[in-house]
């Protein structure tokens, strides 16, 4: 069909040619949807990893890297300073804990509150 669109072109019959390229048009869209279904059905039969994994492959998705939100140049050192002013900062809020009470718990006092979900 793609040659007939061309061979039409080049002989100056536009009707037709415009004819064979709207045929192409809408076969190559619709073949593009049934790939994609067939991706898509596929998706539903594989565990959530893949799915995800496969999904943005299809969308075309960059990779995420999980450190791209940290503003850190330089060495691990440093990288482990920025987390650690990151759980600082969350917890700025908080009460501090009394270092006598610390001292007075025993493995005894801790199970208390402590608890085990399962």
């Amino acid at each position: 069909m793609v040659k007939s669109k061309q061979r039409a072109f080049l002989a100056g019959d536009l009707v037709l040619y415009h004819s064979l390229r709207n045929r192409t048009q809408r076969m190559a869209n619709k073949l593009w949807k049934n790939y994609f279904e067939t991706k898509v059905e596929q998706l539903h039969s594989s565990d959530p990893h893949q799915w995800w994994t496969k999904t943005k492959r299809i969308l075309k998705l960059p990779d995420s890297n999980p450190l791209a939100n940290l503003d850190c140049q330089g060495s691990p050192d440093k990288l482990a300073a920025v987390i650690n002013d990151f759980f600082v900062s969350v917890s700025a809020h908080l009460l501090k804990v009394d270092p006598a009470i610390l001292s007075k718990l025993t493995d005894e006092n801790s199970a208390e509150f402590i608890t085990v979900h399962g």
